[in-house]
């Protein structure tokens, strides 16, 4: 059967979607496998799913649990999870059939701690065709890790990844804050281990559920903690002797602020963009442009001289695709 998976699928009001989810694991090649849904307090018929599912597969385990986010889903699943791998699944995602048997004989081939596969952004119609067996994986440093953040070719998010359950022993999610994925990340760059990946488009990644984290709500108290976070990992790299690594990771952070920004601009929360812009402009005095994408460089550019110009223009642009691909 292979090494066992350890699945952690927090569940919060997302019965439209949950169903193909659970489907996308069940059927996985690779059968070995502990699926662990945490119901975090759900209102809708989530929970009854998740229930009407363990009693048809005896590898699902179901925690019902009063709603404390999603670290705190994920850290209760944490609690419970005994495979010799972790990974993570958001409930209303859904990954290839192929996935995880792929990426354990990644791990098994190349001793590595962390896996990670691509991402396809869907939509609610689409139906992405399963992928062929995929054994071409690279081993990624750091350099490189932080180079495809740049290039916006890789996310810092857990769930298009497996993590060996001993590199990972103790760790948890911060509770309480947006962008949870970047502090665990964190983390996990920071220690000393062997990444491999491949851009075999493995994890379906949602794109237009209503409530998800790509709505305009913008609590500033849970979403402003990552710019703090973010300024602390770079003193952090400070101490590191490869300037291009630590030129890299400050191109990636105002890359992050200047979302971030944008955000906070069509949320129209004055006090939150005044704190991000006074971290992107701190990075950017001491940051190397040259050598980038020129696109991106003209973006960092004009973003400093014109955060709120920057952001009226994207917001224009993204309004007129929206007003082109409607018809």
């Amino acid at each position: 059967m292979g090494q066992m998976i350890s699945i952690i699928i927090p569940v919060y009001n997302v019965e439209n979607y949950l169903k193909k989810c659970i489907e996308s694991v069940i059927n996985q090649e690779h059968s070995n496998l502990q699926i662990i849904l945490v119901d975090d307090g759900s209102t809708d018929n989530s929970g009854k799913i998740c229930d009407e599912y363990a009693n048809k597969d005896s590898r699902i385990t179901v925690i019902h649990k009063k709603n404390g986010g999603l670290s705190d889903a994920r850290n209760t699943g944490l609690e419970v999870a005994n495979g010799d791998f972790i990974a993570f699944v958001d409930s209303d995602d859904y990954i290839s059939k192929n996935m995880y048997a792929d990426m354990v004989a990644a791990a098994e081939k190349y001793g590595a701690d962390v896996v990670r596969c691509g991402i396809k952004s869907v939509y609610l119609d689409d139906n992405p065709q399963e992928l062929e067996d995929c054994r071409e994986y690279v081993e990624l440093s750091l350099d490189e890790m932080l180079q495809g953040l740049i290039q916006r070719k890789k996310k810092l998010v857990v769930w298009n990844a497996i993590y060996r359950h001993s590199f990972i022993a103790g760790m948890r999610f911060v509770p309480n804050v947006v962008y949870e994925d970047v502090f665990w990340t964190r983390e996990i760059l920071m220690k000393k281990h062997l990444e491999v990946y491949t851009s075999a488009e493995h994890y379906r990644y949602l794109q237009s559920r209503l409530g998800n984290t790509n709505t305009t709500s913008f609590v500033e108290e849970k979403r402003l903690p990552v710019v703090a976070e973010f300024l602390d990992w770079n003193k952090e790299l400070e101490a590191i002797p490869n300037n291009k690594t630590k030129n890299m990771f400050k191109l990636y952070t105002m890359n992050f602020m200047i979302e971030l920004m944008f955000l906070a601009y069509i949320a129209d929360k004055k006090n939150a963009m005044v704190v991000i812009n006074e971290a992107y402009n701190t990075l950017y005095a001491s940051t190397h442009l040259e050598g980038i994408d020129q696109k991106l460089e003209k973006e960092f550019k004009f973003f400093k001289h014109s955060p709120q110009i920057y952001c009226l223009r994207r917001k224009l642009k993204t309004k007129l695709r929206n007003i082109m691909k409607n018809g």
